[in-house]
């Protein structure tokens, strides 16, 4: 018995072992390394070893899964896909927030406590960050107290600007912070010297105020002396620094500053913005770029070099569904996923296309596809590319599949921290939406109610990581059909029933009466005489029996 025990048990740990052979040895995908950079890299702002330049795009070294990316003046900031912030470039203001104040830092490095990240922004040697609770974190140097750090000092880790609830958004300029919040309104705080906090004053703030004026808005741009913000009725606002026609109304110059927000002229519809040192774009609904400000080095990119006070039409570009600009060159991508830059080019950020020390016309960026995010720094720019696609394998209902039921859920497989785009029609071209849910966390959708019979139904679903979102990936079903109606049963006609023969009403007999019987003379049946006799025996030999027992045997 006791062998056989032990080779029970020499059976099961062989097995057990065999099991965490089969686990580890199972190959494991490595997290996507999406980010592309290309451009100056004299302080490891491309994520490597310092060198001049790049003109061609390469793959960051040692950080994986993007999904948001923040191209300061010289260094740069990635959103990863867990929420944290990893930072590579120039430290020499702690605006990296790993705690360390280091001239160059190639390597990535973790913003210490930062979690949850929705938003990033980098000016002049310091960074902001907003949280999904909605609080906002500042870091790096803090002059005029730009990360609400009122001691003014260089914070090395990121400290919260209290006084700013339910953020959603945050930019940053020269030395000055903008807010946006979900209620639409614009916050600001930092250097006022050219107004650009748009409290209709000069004076820098220490905490946060409230833009005047400003309401319905959805996205802000900060950058230098100057700052802009687009409404949701696709209007378009500036106020500061107006030096070079940023504003946007026909005026530029020193003393067209402005201390409150004004209107950006001709422009209506704009759907994205974006503001460089001294030049500003707008992305139209139709995929067109417009550009006003200066345009030395071609920074407009309608082919000449003449400073522009009203915008003006990016020559080229169609398609377009991201901008981005900074100091002297811009970058566009388009629903294709390719990327196309113009501007100043001294130190290779257009690319390997371009040889000249600038282009005045958009030129595509060799080498990239599939791109969902960019981002342009001083002289460096940099591509994410779009996150992977939901799998369809293992889906449900499969492919093709027929008689679903109508209430049936459909499924998709997940990828890491996606969230998702899903539509359901029945039309192949999804022309017509029977469902349409964006930025969902649900790898699942349940019907409200329950769907058409015998339809066929066409479904697509994507994955999305902030701005950036994957091809669609499509499925096809059809429900069920509704039951055959049961064969209708025709009945036979029915005959009048023949009334039935009622016979005569007989005549009665006639009544015949007995004769009378007189009642015999009373007396006693023997029957009754003999049952009386028995019992009255009983009785004797029952009371002869009892007495008997109570006086003891009889003497003999």
């Amino acid at each position: 018995m006791k062998h056989k025990v032990l080779k029970l048990v020499h059976i099961l740990f062989t097995l057990i072992m065999l099991a965490s052979l089969l686990v580890f040895a199972s190959p494991v995908k490595a997290a996507s390394n999406n980010l592309w950079v290309w451009g100056s890299n004299g302080n490891g702002q491309l994520g490597r070893e310092p060198v001049l330049y790049l003109t061609e795009p390469v793959q960051a070294v040692g950080i994986t899964g993007g999904k948001a990316i923040e191209a300061g003046r010289i260094s740069t900031l990635v959103i990863k896909r867990d929420g944290t912030v990893w930072g590579f470039g120039y430290n020499g203001g702690g605006n990296l927030g790993d705690g360390t104040v280091t001239t160059i830092q190639p390597t990535p490095v973790q913003s210490i406590g930062l979690t949850s990240i929705v938003s990033i922004a980098e000016g002049n040697n310091f960074s902001l960050a907003v949280k999904s609770d909605g609080t906002v974190w500042g870091y790096g140097a803090n002059p005029n107290n730009q990360i609400g750090n009122t001691s003014r000092s260089i914070a090395s880790t990121p400290v919260q600007i209290i006084e700013i609830s339910g953020a959603i958004a945050v930019s940053a300029g020269n030395l000055h912070s903008l807010v946006l919040k979900s209620d639409g309104t614009v916050w600001a705080l930092g250097d006022n010297s050219n107004g650009q906090l748009g409290d209709g004053t000069y004076t820098t703030r220490l905490t946060p105020g409230q833009v005047p004026g400003l309401t319905g808005v959805v996205a802000l741009g900060a950058k230098n002396l100057a700052s802009l913000a687009l409404k949701s009725d696709g209007t378009v606002w500036a106020w500061g620094s107006n030096t070079f026609g940023i504003h946007g109304n026909g005026e530029l110059g020193s003393g067209k500053n402005s201390v409150i927000p004004v209107q950006v002229g001709g422009l209506t519809g704009v759907v994205a913005i974006a503001l460089g040192q001294h030049h500003a774009l707008a992305l139209k609904p139709d995929g067109s770029v417009w550009a006003w400000g200066t345009n030395e080095v071609g920074l407009l990119g309608d082919g000449t070099n003449e400073t522009r006070t009203s915008p003006v039409q990016v020559k080229g570009l169609s398609g377009i569904v991201a901008i981005d600009t900074t100091y002297l060159h811009s970058l566009a991508l388009k629903s294709d996923g390719t990327v196309w830059a113009w501007g100043a080019n001294d130190y290779g950020q257009l690319g390997p296309a371009v040889a000249a020390q600038y282009s005045a016309t958009p030129i595509q960026v060799p080498g990239l596809s599939g791109v969902g995010a960019i981002s342009t720094g001083t002289s460096h720019s940099i591509a994410i590319q779009s996150p992977d696609a939901p799998s369809t394998v293992g889906a449900a209902p499969a492919a093709g599949a027929t008689n679903v039921p109508t209430n049936t859920a459909i499924s998709w497989v997940a990828v890491p921290f996606a969230n998702y785009d899903f539509q359901l029609s029945t039309n192949a071209n999804f022309a017509t939406l029977t469902a349409n849910i964006s930025n969902t966390s649900n790898t699942t959708y349940i019907p409200a109610t329950p769907l058409a019979q015998n339809t066929t139904y066409y479904w697509r679903v994507r994955s999305r990581l902030m701005t950036l979102t994957s091809a669609w990936v499509t499925g096809t079903f059809t429900t069920v059909a509704p039951p055959a109606p049961a064969p209708t049963v025709t009945p036979a006609p029915v005959q009048p029933a023949t009334p039935a023969t009622v016979p005569p009403t007989p005549t009665p007999a006639p009544t015949i009466t007995p004769p009378s019987i007189p009642e015999p003379a009373s007396s006693t049946p023997w029957g009754t005489i003999l049952t009386a006799i028995i019992a009255a025996v009983l009785a004797a030999a029952l009371t002869a029996f009892f007495v008997r027992g109570r006086k003891g045997p009889v003497a003999k």
